[in-house]
């Protein structure tokens, strides 16, 4: 099948976030969904899951804030894929992707707004939802520890987990010295 020429590929497209404006995003799409205001350590958990993904959202490809990959045979008549240049670690092995085939196929947005809020969906939902409630104790040891069994990510859980807790570390940073 040429992917390319399906009518709900997306062209890829490098989006790009400032770390202040994916913090405002981040909490007034939670406040949004859930109608309180997240803490400091819930919304810093959630911006480092997507920061560590994206590069600090650097190599965030059509607003999908989580390298999200969408299955092509199961897609929805409202929802977008793209392809790009991708790898991942299996079995400590870096294995590189190209457009085209199906394990460079990831979930596209159109808006950041749409982006985020299936980020939280998809984590709320189906098998993440224990990686939720880390979320929502601000752990990100434990959100990295319940991604990982899961099966959200195919790295070593060390690796990811230090990841993980140093993007949110830096992040909580920002986080208080923009709520004072």
């Amino acid at each position: 099948m040429n992917y390319f020429e399906h009518p709900q590929y997306l062209p890829a497209e490098k989006c790009y976030l400032t770390l202040a404006d994916a913090i405002f995003r981040f909490r007034n799409a939670f406040k949004n969904m859930t109608g309180i205001s997240p803490s400091d350590e819930t919304l810093s958990c959630l911006l480092a899951q997507s920061a560590l993904e994206t590069e600090f959202w650097k190599s965030c490809w059509n607003w999908n804030f989580g390298n999200i990959r969408i299955n092509i045979d199961k897609i929805q008549s409202d929802e977008y894929f793209t392809m790009f240049v991708c790898n991942e670690v299996i079995n400590n092995k870096i294995i590189w992707y190209k457009p085209g085939e199906t394990e460079s196929i990831f979930r596209a947005f159109k808006t950041p707004e749409e982006g985020i809020k299936q980020h939280f969906y998809f984590k709320i939902k189906d098998r993440y939802w224990k990686a939720w409630e880390e979320v929502l104790n601000g752990n990100p040891s434990n959100y990295a520890h319940e991604l990982k069994i899961a099966g959200y990510y195919t790295a070593g859980e060390k690796i990811y987990t230090n990841g993980l807790v140093g993007c949110y570390q830096r992040i909580l940073k920002e986080v208080k010295n923009g709520t004072k």
